[in-house]
């Protein structure tokens, strides 16, 4: 992933966060990045798409983080699950 497009995710995930979905607009959403507005429809199209690949990124990280419990050697069936609950609820908790 290129760095202008970190950078747009990055700053796209603190405005939503900040002013929610609806009244997020993608001149905020420039203005975080200290970018061009027009640059975002180049990366991204739309406020949809742009909202969509932050959501696929989140999830992404939270099946990272949930694989690893099931790659654990020593942990029997029963300890998995727990780890898995544990693991998944951390992950969502520590979602931004």
């Amino acid at each position: 992933m290129s760095n202008a497009r970190i950078k747009w995710l990055n700053a796209a995930e603190v405005t939503f966060l900040k002013y929610g979905y609806q009244k997020t607009s993608l001149e905020a959403v420039a203005q975080q990045a200290q970018k061009a507005k027009g640059a975002i429809y180049y990366h991204f199209g739309s406020k949809e798409k742009l909202f969509e690949e932050l959501v696929l990124q989140d999830l992404s990280r939270v099946k990272k983080k949930l694989e690893e419990v099931f790659t654990m050697d020593k942990a029997d069936a029963k300890e998995r699950i727990r780890f898995y609950m544990l693991a998944r609820m951390k992950a969502l908790y520590d979602s931004p």
